[in-house]
């Protein structure tokens, strides 16, 4: 690794761990280090390697053909005097590797021309300042987060606890994967609390599984529940409206016997008028 020609290809970050700002640079801080690191080249990220003079002196030594040659000394990666080309070479490996991986570098006013310990100096300092407080925002809110049944499915919850979870890491909090199983049945109703005192396995993987099992199963009570009401309630509507016609059909007998009692009276009145004009006539002409 003395030259260009031998350096490895610059390794490129899938999307989500290349750089695109402070949700998701502890990622791709550990995947710089990571990267740097299996190249035996953290010196040059962490500026613990000096760049050398470029008057270091050459070594000269003779052929067996009897040509006097200059070669260039062979240093490992983590060497401390490097070659001033060598130097040049994995200094620029290792920017390549920072730059590279930056969704937006133009927008984080990263300088290229910098030797690549300065460039991840300035994204550390820039980006670890809020880390601490961004870390307990999305901390807080992946322990806060409550499952609301039935509006929301059991899949649709994982995602949502996954999610979290995600942002919460990326943010640089240590979550693991039995913590995050704890969180997410405390993220459950209380009434809820039955089914799952005794639930099998201990990964969270193994908890969304036997959930999803419980979610199922609840969402079958739910439905022959509303079904047996939704019955119910047809029921009740078609004993009224029976009720109601029952009630209608009375009071129209009650109206026609009160209709015809009244009739009945005012012809016996006009009976009762008649007679008595009758005699009233029969008076006056005796």
């Amino acid at each position: 690794m003395s030259s260009s020609s031998n350096m490895p290809n610059v390794q490129r970050f899938p999307t989500g761990i290349a750089l695109e700002g402070e949700d998701n640079w502890w990622p791709y801080k550990w995947e710089v280090s990571l990267a740097v690191e299996s190249k035996g080249l953290q010196g040059y990220l962490h500026g613990t390697i000096a760049k050398p003079s470029s008057t270091k002196p050459a070594v000269t030594v003779t052929s067996p053909e009897g040509m006097t040659t200059t070669p260039t000394a062979t240093t490992p990666p983590y060497s401390q005097t490097p070659s001033p080309e060598a130097w040049y070479t994995r200094d620029r490996y290792v920017a390549s590797t920072i730059v590279s991986n930056i969704v937006d570098p133009t927008g984080l006013e990263v300088d290229y021309t910098e030797v690549a310990s300065e460039i991840w100096g300035e994204l550390v300092k820039q980006f670890e300042q809020k880390s601490e407080e961004l870390l307990l925002f999305h901390d807080s809110n992946l322990r806060a987060h409550r499952y609301t049944y039935p509006e929301e499915t059991m899949e649709e919850h994982k995602r949502t606890m996954q999610n979290l979870l995600r942002k919460a890491t990326n943010a640089g909090a240590v979550i693991t994967d039995g913590q995050f199983r704890v969180i997410v049945l405390a993220s459950l109703p209380r009434d809820w609390d039955a089914d799952i005192w005794h639930l099998p396995g201990k990964t969270s993987s193994e908890a969304f599984i036997h959930l999803q099992g419980i979610w199922l199963q609840r969402e079958k009570r739910r439905t022959e529940e509303e079904r047996e009401e939704k019955k119910c309630h047809e029921a009740a509507e078609a004993e009224c409206y029976a009720a109601g016609k029952r009630s209608e059909l009375s009071q129209g007998d009650e109206r026609g016997a009160t209709k015809q009692g009244g009739e009945a009276e005012r012809l016996s009145g006009a009976e009762a008028n008649w007679s008595d004009y009758d005699r009233i006539i029969e008076y006056r002409i005796i």
